[in-house]
């Protein structure tokens, strides 16, 4: 949210996760605060599926196919080892 408040009012923001229904709460939340000048995007993506991201960027509205600045917010593990790590 902070990043939307400070940025210039071009700002094309796409936010994923693989829950559509947060991001769109999110982007909801953004609008108002900003106004409508900061373009968000909801966009669902798993990084747990390949394809997906492979895919991601061409898969873009033209008029958010450029990205100037990605933040990627995932958590992804093949086991439980991670969680278990500090026992």
């Amino acid at each position: 949210m902070e990043f939307a408040r400070t940025s210039p009012k071009s700002l094309k923001l796409i936010l994923t996760a693989r829950r559509i229904d947060t991001l769109k709460q999110i982007a909801e939340g953004i609008t108002k605060e900003v106004g409508t000048g900061v373009q968000v995007l909801p966009l669902q993506l798993d990084i747990g599926k390949p394809d997906q991201v492979r895919g991601f960027v061409d898969s873009l509205p033209a008029e958010f196919a450029e990205i100037d600045v990605l933040v990627n917010n995932a958590y992804e593990t093949q086991n439980d080892n991670v969680r278990n790590c500090g026992s």
